[in-house]
């Protein structure tokens, strides 16, 4: 090896690693959706009047100044025919009418004028409302259809071609009866708590994880759902806070299977309760579950690091319930969000709070990190964020916990 040559190797050798890692993430069609709003509804096509709207996704990896290309066609049609005269510079369009039945189809021209390839087309059809691109029904047969409302619904790409071909939809449990504050009340008894279900475009049902007793998914802004390919393997899992009493599905027998931690039990910490929301001694416990997008089961499960939570004066644990002024607050509930914390891997964000009986609001901000040796969701990493009453500065504190 000459001195150059050497020279050279030494040079590659410090580069570091990340820098020349690109990010893990989901691949990404243009998911182009058309809609059509009514005059009389509320709608981002127009202030006012009837309005179609064409809509597609703009990818991260192109440069800017790419701009796009619109088609439609009959459904069955051969040829695609381009609707707009000049490259569009948005993604969106808003042509005067859309035909029941037509497919539409976008394609990006790069900033030297080069035409991409053309994207999976769409079918329009026209919906009995406003805004709406698809529609099924539930099913009825796990669940009582009419007694269950939906707030929240996560897409999913199923078998990771980069379109969504699912969805992940809440169901609130409501009664025959049930009224709009149906889920403020935290109606979660062991018949009637709160489900997610998992629904293919065209309606068929997945699978559905009943959330148990401890959860409430949907009160306010307590989402905690989100669809992602958190192990990068082509497909979307369903990622949830759950605790004693989740149940997950067991899609070979098409029913109901293991609870979280893959407990044949809804006891899963195995302290004699279930059910903690009459409890003023224990809080319930805290988990986070990976559910496979397809099947409905649980593939991985990481319990909160309690010893890390603290804030000031507030340390939560499981045995602290009288601290907090109600079972809501001391439930630790928030909402979830996908980060690539370190450029390259998705990791799991989740904000939330407590608040105690001096009615200060702890707020905190959890982050989880897949292990990419064991594919199992253990390491954690926990960022406290304190906000303090009145005008006091921002206070904050990091741990990793293993």
């Amino acid at each position: 090896m000459t001195r150059r040559q050497f020279f050279v190797l030494m040079l590659w050798m410090l580069i570091p690693v990340a820098s020349m890692a690109q990010r893990l993430q989901q691949p990404m069609g243009r998911s182009v959706v058309v809609t059509y709003r009514k005059s009389t509804e509320r709608s981002v096509t127009s202030s006012g009047g009837n309005g179609y709207l064409v809509s597609w996704r703009k990818l991260a990896q192109e440069p800017e100044g790419t701009t796009y290309n619109l088609y439609s066609r009959t459904a069955g049609a051969t040829d695609f025919k381009k609707v707009n005269a000049q490259p569009l510079k948005v993604t969106n369009y808003k042509p005067s009418t859309v035909a029941n039945n037509t497919e539409w189809a976008v394609t990006a021209v790069s900033p030297e004028g080069v035409e991409g390839p053309m994207s999976s087309p769409f079918l329009y059809k026209t919906q009995p409302w406003s805004n709406v691109w698809f529609k099924f029904d539930y099913d009825n047969k796990v669940l009582v259809r009419n007694d269950y409302r939906t707030k929240y619904v996560w897409p999913m790409d199923l078998d990771g071609d980069g379109e969504i071909d699912g969805v992940v939809c809440d169901r609130l449990f409501a009664g025959a009866t049930g009224g709009d504050d149906a889920e403020n009340q935290n109606d979660n008894t062991a018949t009637t708590s709160h489900k997610i279900q998992a629904y293919r475009l065209t309606g068929e049902l997945l699978w559905t994880v009943d959330m148990g007793p401890n959860m409430n998914i949907c009160a306010g802004q307590n989402d905690m759902v989100v669809a992602y390919d958190i192990n990068c393997d082509g497909r979307c899992e369903v990622i949830i806070k759950s605790s004693d009493g989740t149940r997950f599905w067991d899609k070979e027998k098409e029913t109901w299977g293991l609870y979280a931690m893959g407990s044949a039990v809804a006891d899963v910490d195995g302290d004699g309760i279930v059910d903690y929301r009459n409890q003023y001694v224990r809080n319930r416990p805290f988990y986070v579950s990976v559910i496979d997008g397809l099947t409905g089961a649980e593939i991985a499960c990481s319990e909160l690091k309690y010893s890390e939570v603290h804030d000031g004066s507030d340390t939560y644990t499981r045995n602290n319930r009288a601290d907090y002024m109600s079972d809501g607050y001391a439930a630790m509930d928030g909402h979830f969000a996908i980060a690539f914390l370190d450029g390259v891997h998705p990791s799991l964000i989740m904000e939330c709070l407590d608040r105690d009986n001096n009615k200060s609001h702890h707020n905190y901000v959890f982050t989880w990190d897949y292990d990419w040796d064991t594919r199992r969701c253990c390491k954690e990493v926990i960022l406290s964020i304190r906000f303090a009453t009145g005008s006091a500065p921002l206070a904050s504190a990091m741990a990793t916990v293993s």
